[in-house]
């Protein structure tokens, strides 16, 4: 059984949006001047559409950049690992899951979960949490209790 599932984007979108913001700035001042809404009264002048192809050079830049991440970043479940595909591809082996931070899980659209080594991983949820479901049903979890006398200075580096 093999199951893909792409995460929620609202993170990706807010970054490529601060993205956009931050560019943008950046191509306004290799063109030289202030923003555009700030000073033209004549918006046919040549500065002006200097200034416009920035704005649209940097817009088009930040759409690609987020479409392609969209595409690029998903998970497979089978029945012993999850894998995430992205930048790098990782895997984390049911087996090795032991705890699912609850209370940050349910506050955040990441899902925080603890291996066996001690090592924490934020996994970014679909908007249906089946990936939460998944794990929950195919890993032996440790409650809080368990989980913090085995490892009691885990909790803190969240």
């Amino acid at each position: 059984m093999k199951k893909k599932i792409r995460p929620s984007h609202k993170y990706t979108y807010l970054t490529f949006f601060i993205l956009f913001i931050a560019l943008t700035f950046l191509l306004w001042a290799i063109v030289g001047t202030k923003p555009w809404f700030m000073t033209y009264t004549n918006y046919w002048s040549e500065m002006f559409w200097r200034e416009a192809t920035a704005v649209g050079v940097s817009f088009l830049l930040c759409f690609i950049g987020a479409f392609i991440y969209r595409l690029k970043v998903y998970y497979i479940v089978d029945d012993k690992k999850i894998t995430r595909f992205g930048t790098k591809e990782r895997e984390y082996y049911f087996n090795d899951i032991i705890y699912v931070d609850h209370e940050y899980t349910s506050k955040h659209i990441d899902m925080l979960i603890y291996l066996g080594s001690g090592r924490w991983v934020n996994l970014t949820m679909d908007k249906k949490k089946e990936l939460l479901e998944i794990v929950k049903k195919k890993c032996h979890l440790l409650d809080k209790e368990t989980f913090t006398s085995k490892y009691p200075d885990a909790m803190s580096r969240k």
